[in-house]
């Protein structure tokens, strides 16, 4: 029964991850693009080229981009992580990296991480493919990943590196989550905050030892993660004199009107997070494309997750790690909303991806190891309707 059971995974994924790429490769060709297209918002790969150049800023303004300016240079306002995964890349294409390919793969190793994760955690071969595209493509980050611009391309490396974190973890590689971590906090820096679950696991885990091993156990199982911190830390103060300062405060948007970041943005953007579709008298469908997007809708794993915590509540499930993840999830989820838009031009609600791992966590925290369902569904339908957003909107 075991053997046969590992046959079924043996193919399972397999067959979901070349499935995926043939649906890819059809949304490409049915918006006249290509896998292989280079963004017009490459920042990273010029980053990366002016790396290869020996300079940390770039040679010049591009209007189109999103760039610091400080000390009469212009420089790359986002963290500097995914340029370093950018640089082999460059040194074959040059500026014509093919960031939709780059965009396709992040996809592809965040349904592997997701579902090993829900292999280690007992689901069945079909449930953990169910769970894993429905955690990765019914959410935003599918109509994100059909375009490799400078601000989908951070989402995607995060989430890549969050999901592997988390099945690191589960595999008990305490110090490979954690460095995951760090790099998760040089694409998205709120994003870090997925360690705090993961550190209390580490805990948990070593609670059989006696309390100088698992303090020796925690800080080894750090340093990577530490030194990642560090390495990020200097070259934002090479930069930018500051090592918490990835450049966004010097944004020419940001010197001119609001800051960045304000408690008082939250009502906005909670007002704008209210938004859903609605029907135009002709029955085309009508929804918001800038700074708002009812997140249950766009990423229903967050609306699974709503009722699963209910669910918990209801049946006193309650443990130390399920509360320390939905409370590193709220807090992640308010720091974005003091942000002074909520993602721009989008489909769905594209900073609520940053909270999905997290959702993830909790969901696979929780004692069910069969997929009901109405989570199915749940799941299905985010695939349906995230496949219609990846088709219909185009940056």
């Amino acid at each position: 029964m075991k053997k046969a059971k590992n046959i079924r995974f043996s193919f399972a994924l397999p067959i979901l991850l070349v499935g995926i790429i043939l649906v890819y490769v059809l949304i490409h060709d049915l918006k006249g693009g290509t896998l292989l297209k280079s963004s017009v918002y490459n920042s990273y790969t010029r980053q990366a080229m002016a790396w290869r150049s020996g300079q940390m800023h770039l040679e010049g303004n591009v209007p189109w981009l999103e760039l610091a300016i400080y000390g009469a240079k212009y420089w790359v306002s986002f963290p500097p992580v995914p340029s370093v995964f950018m640089l082999p890349l460059s040194c074959i294409f040059g500026y014509g990296t093919p960031d939709n390919l780059v965009m396709l793969l992040l996809v592809l190793l965040s349904v592997t991480a997701v579902y090993l994760c829900c292999k280690k955690r007992d689901y069945s071969p079909y449930a953990s493919a169910l769970i894993a595209a429905g955690t990765v493509l019914g959410s935003n980050l599918f109509q994100m990943s059909m375009e490799g611009a400078v601000w989908f391309m951070a989402q995607g490396f995060c989430f890549c590196f969050c999901v592997w974190a988390l099945y690191s973890a589960f595999k008990g590689h305490y110090w490979l989550a954690f460095a995951l971590c760090a790099l998760a906090l040089g694409c998205r820096p709120f994003s870090v905050l997925i360690a705090l679950p993961i550190l209390w696991l580490c805990i948990r885990d070593s609670r059989h030892k006696p309390i100088f091993a698992r303090v020796l156990h925690v800080e080894l199982s750090l340093l990577a993660a530490i030194l990642i911190g560090l390495a990020i830390m200097w070259y934002n103060y090479a930069r930018f004199n500051n090592g918490f300062e990835f450049g966004h405060n010097y944004l020419p948007e940001f010197n001119r009107t609001e800051a960045q970041f304000s408690v008082g943005y939250i009502p906005r953007n909670l007002k704008g997070l209210a938004q859903g579709i609605s029907f135009n008298s002709d029955l085309t469908l009508n929804f918001p494309l800038f700074n708002g997007f009812c997140p249950l809708i766009a990423n229903p794993i967050l609306l699974l997750v709503l009722i699963e915590g209910i669910i918990c509540i209801r049946n006193k499930e309650w443990t130390m790690a399920k509360l320390i993840t939905l409370g590193a999830l709220v807090l992640n989820f308010l720091l974005l909303l003091c942000h002074r838009t909520f993602g721009g031009f989008q489909f769905g609600a594209r900073y609520t991806v940053d909270l999905i791992p997290y959702a993830l966590l909790f969901f696979l925290l929780l004692s069910k190891r069969r997929l009901a369902t109405w989570r199915g569904c749940i799941l299905i339908f985010g695939i349906i309707f995230n496949a219609y957003g990846a088709i219909k909107v185009q940056l």
